[in-house]
């Protein structure tokens, strides 16, 4: 009964768990999310789905992927290239009678286009690794097939500095087990020059290629034959010949994998797939994020109670870009008009979500590729079904730019208060603003720390005004420079006020107060003044009436004066009597008398 009772509150704390994770995904959607511009389809009566989109020099973009409705039979390679607005520009079609779909493209370096996939149509009877390479307007150059008697399939192509290319994807041909990572380099005809294989007994495959800054290669998929669970995300590093360096898996009990990797600015790899082991759902976005070596350093789950797989994924670099962090593209189950939507999300730097949305209609969607485009927004490509000419159409979206820029607020010293349109801050400060937003600063004309005090100096674009306005249109950082520190000088004088003194030569009066830069300073007091004479400081007794000294730290010297009284010296202070000596007593009892007979006298 009590296990009951146990199991019933842990179903209920997971229940509450999740309706809080699909309400936090909601209320971060379309309030935060910037506008879409235009959505553009391609396609005919039949089934064509886009699996690549990159944007391309002139600005436009091209997708490719495979059609039904064009081509020669079966599946056909499909390229389509738009101008910088999604009008189609012109596209073409590549393969045989048989199924032939393409999974990958690049642009190259002299202005055409290269497509990975795989192809029925030549060669093995199951399939083949097959590169075609385009021109500038789309007309094959030449196509090559490497593989071997099993399915072999290119998921991803990039082109190397010496103009070859390099095909990443699985073989069932070659390697090691079941199904082994597949790497083949060509030279820029296509010829084969090497090809290596990576994995264990079981299945194992790659779904994206990147090349690293140290001239190999990182290659993200999936494993059966290493890591923790059923299915693992695998990320494999080689050398500029594809020879192992390092591999790395993540995952947990259940079926986790990558479909894209990017290298980041920081020298180590964001990877983005799906995870069943981790997150609220049958299936979530994963992001992870490693160092150089492949560490795991964080990772982050997005998704609903049901089927959410990321697919693509970019790295918008703060600098350059201005807001920092990755936008991952995919398809949702959960969330959305109905059936699967294509799936936009952004997160800052440490994944955390910033917003989210979904596109698509009441049929299946998916968004296949996401990249930045040069106004700030994002262009994404796929495939729809709720939209178009036929049954599945390509799919490519713009999103509106959302560039931010952060504006960073320092001060010398540190922590000074001000004001950010009106409202108190304290530096060092930092906050992220859209593009053109007008930002009010104030700064105070002093600052205190401790006993020290700084003034008002300049912003370190020379600006001098401490009250001035900031139009957000880049990453700005202002520091405010005060000068100082400064301390207060406080010098008095008793029993009398007022006695004239100077500071470095400059008449003053007491009582002074003032605040000194920590500098030499020269006091000179006078001898005497209105019958008062020089006496001491009181603060340490030194009789010396010309001090010298640096300011380090808040001061006060206070002046002794004391005036003669038939010649014997009567110490004042405040303006009272401190103490009497004998005789002086005595002498004022018979003076006191002696003025009190004469004016008897007089009288």
């Amino acid at each position: 009964m009590e296990h009951r009772r146990f199991s019933k509150w842990i179903l209920f704390i997971l229940s509450i768990s999740l309706l809080a994770s699909v309400l936090y995904m909601q209320q971060a959607s379309a309030a935060d999310a910037p506008p879409t511009e235009w959505s553009k389809t391609y396609g005919g009566a039949s089934p064509d789905k886009a699996r690549s989109m990159i944007k391309t020099s002139d600005g436009g973009y091209a997708l490719a992927g495979d059609t039904q409705s064009f081509g020669a039979g079966g599946n056909d390679f499909w390229l389509v290239k738009t101008d910088a607005s999604g009008n189609m520009e012109w596209n073409q079609t590549y393969g045989g009678n048989r199924p032939d779909i393409a999974f990958s493209v690049v642009e190259t370096s002299d202005g055409g286009y290269a497509l990975a996939g795989r192809t029925r149509s030549f060669g093995a009877v199951m399939a083949d690794y097959l590169l075609v390479k385009a021109n500038g307007s789309g007309t094959q150059e030449w196509r090559r097939r490497y593989g071997g008697a099993g399915i072999d399939a290119a998921r991803s192509v990039v082109e190397t500095s010496d103009g070859g290319y390099t095909l990443a994807g699985f073989t069932d041909s070659f390697g090691a087990g079941d199904r082994d990572i597949w790497l083949v380099k060509t030279d820029a005809s296509g010829n084969h020059q090497w090809n290596k294989t990576y994995g264990g007994s079981l299945a194992d495959g790659a779904f994206s290629i990147v090349k690293t800054d140290d001239g190999g290669y990182a290659l993200a998929g999936y494993t059966y034959s290493f890591g923790a669970g059923e299915e693992d995300v695998w990320l494999v590093k080689t050398d500029a010949s594809g020879n192992h360096q390092w591999n790395k898996t993540y995952g947990g009990a259940g079926l986790d994998g990558a479909w894209s990797v990017v290298e980041t600015s920081d020298g180590g790899y964001a990877l983005a797939g799906y995870t069943e082991s981790f997150g609220v759902g049958d299936r979530d976005f994963w992001l992870v994020k490693t160092d150089a070596s492949g560490n795991h350093q964080w990772n982050k789950t997005y998704g609903g109670m049901e089927t959410d797989p990321a697919h693509s994924l970019v790295e918008t670099n703060v600098v350059e870009a201005g807001d920092g962090g990755y936008p991952l593209a995919g398809f949702t189950t959960s969330f959305g008009e109905g059936g699967q939507d294509g799936w936009l999300i952004k997160t800052d730097t440490d994944g955390n979500m910033e917003w989210n949305q979904t596109y698509g209609g009441v049929q299946n969607d998916f968004l296949s590729s996401v990249v930045r485009t040069d106004d700030g927004g994002y262009a994404l490509g796929g495939f729809t079904a709720s939209s178009g000419a036929g049954n599945e159409d390509f799919w490519l979206i713009k999103v509106a730019h959302a560039w931010e820029y952060t504006l960073a607020v320092n001060s010398s010293p540190t922590g000074v208060a001000f004001t950010v349109n009106g409202t108190s801050n304290v530096t060092i400060w930092l906050e992220t603003f859209e593009e053109g937003t007008l930002v009010s600063l104030e700064m105070p004309e002093t600052h205190d720390v401790g006993d020290s005090r700084y003034y008002w100096n300049q912003w370190s674009d020379g600006d001098p005004s401490r009250s001035r306005s900031v139009n957000v249109d880049a990453n700005i950082t202002l520091t405010a420079e005060y000068t100082g520190p400064y301390y207060e000088l406080t010098i008095l004088s008793s029993p009398i006020v007022g006695v004239p003194f100077t500071i470095n030569g400059v008449p003053q009066n007491t009582m002074f107060h003032d605040w000194w830069l920590g500098e030499l300073c020269t006091i000179v007091m006078p001898e005497t003044y209105n019958g008062y004479v020089w006496s001491h400081w009181v603060e340490d007794g030194d009789t010396d009436r010309v001090r010298t000294f640096t300011l380090s730290r808040a001061t006060t010297f206070t002046a002794l004066y004391i005036m003669p009284v038939g010649g014997t010296t009567i110490s004042l202070e405040s303006g009272l009597p401190t103490y009497w000596t004998a005789a002086t007593l005595i002498f004022a009892f018979v003076f006191a008398a002696s003025g009190f007979v004469l004016r008897r006298k007089f009288n």
